[in-house]
């Protein structure tokens, strides 16, 4: 999956993104796409884009699991998107 976000970062465009998004995709989601723009695609912009929107729109994170159905373990937590990263991801060469 992370191959494919990796793809599609040049036709994203979250400057476009409005309340009808936000009241449609969970705050999940949000944070771990956050997540993973980055910490593991290395696409700060697209991050941070995303966080401004969500917090435009008032979105609330509370702690998720990265991986939502593996135990939590002693993982790392990321501060600004509130995900505990109990997973290790690694993009497939291009």
């Amino acid at each position: 999956m992370q191959t494919v976000l990796c793809e599609l970062t040049e036709a994203l465009n979250f400057k476009r993104l409005d309340r009808l998004f936000f009241d449609f995709v969970p705050n999940s989601t949000i944070q771990r796409l956050g997540y993973l723009f980055e910490n593991i695609l290395e696409q700060p912009k697209l991050a941070d884009l995303l966080y401004t929107k969500a917090q435009m729109h008032k979105c609330k994170f509370n702690m998720v699991l990265l991986k939502y159905d593996k135990e939590k373990g002693k993982s790392a937590v990321d501060e600004r998107w509130k995900v505990i990263v109990n997973e290790q991801i690694e993009v497939d060469d291009l």
